[in-house]
């Protein structure tokens, strides 16, 4: 999610048979050489033609790592499994006890693994994922009115939706419309022989 969790390191080891003269210059000048060219051979040699190689399967075990949420964000794995059933089930409204029984914890566990590792209650959260997930559906189809987007989150009243959407991110949703490049049709206007209303 574009965020940096840590860093990888594959270890110390040499790309050169012998020190680079650049490196005993440099170690020269600190006025001791005598420890510098055994520490240095004692190192691994590995050629410089077969560090790409090294490269891409370390890659591969990072990307086997992250694929098998052994490392997640904010290193939870039950905040994980619960943010991914609500963006999974984004139609629909699911409670606090839902979500607690979802993955076998306690309502007040849930609660406060939200406010202690997302800085946000589990309420907050579930209206942010459906909000950008009402985003992702207007910016992708220039067709589609608020209250179609609404309603496809959980919003049957699209201006209930545009209450909460404006209180989240101060413009309601067809100010994001416009910066679509689309007009905003704010509810489900059709004409009467039911052809879309194309936004320009």
């Amino acid at each position: 999610q574009d965020k940096l969790l840590g860093f990888v390191m594959i270890g110390q080891f040499r790309s050169e048979e012998r020190v680079p003269a650049k490196v005993a210059r440099d170690w020269s000048s600190l006025g001791d050489t005598g420890d510098l060219e055994p520490a240095y051979l004692s190192l691994p040699y590995v050629p410089r033609e077969r560090i790409d190689d090294i490269l891409g399967l370390f890659s591969v075990m990072v990307d086997y790592i992250v694929v098998q949420r052994m490392v997640i964000l904010k290193g939870n794995v039950v905040l994980q499994e619960i943010i991914e059933h609500i963006e999974s089930h984004v139609d629909q409204e699911i409670t606090l006890t839902q979500a607690a029984e979802l993955v076998h914890k306690s309502p007040s566990t849930v609660s406060h693994l939200f406010k202690s590792k997302l800085e946000k209650s589990f309420k907050q959260t579930l209206i942010e994922i459906k909000l950008r997930k009402a985003e992702e559906y207007m910016a992708a189809d220039p067709d589609i009115t608020i209250a179609e987007a609404a309603a496809k989150v959980g919003y049957a009243d699209p201006l209930y939706f545009s209450r909460i959407y404006k209180r989240y991110r101060g413009v309601p949703p067809s100010e994001f419309v416009k910066r679509q490049g689309y007009s905003p049709v704010s509810s489900a206007i059709r004409p009467s022989d039911d052809k879309p209303v194309r936004r320009v």
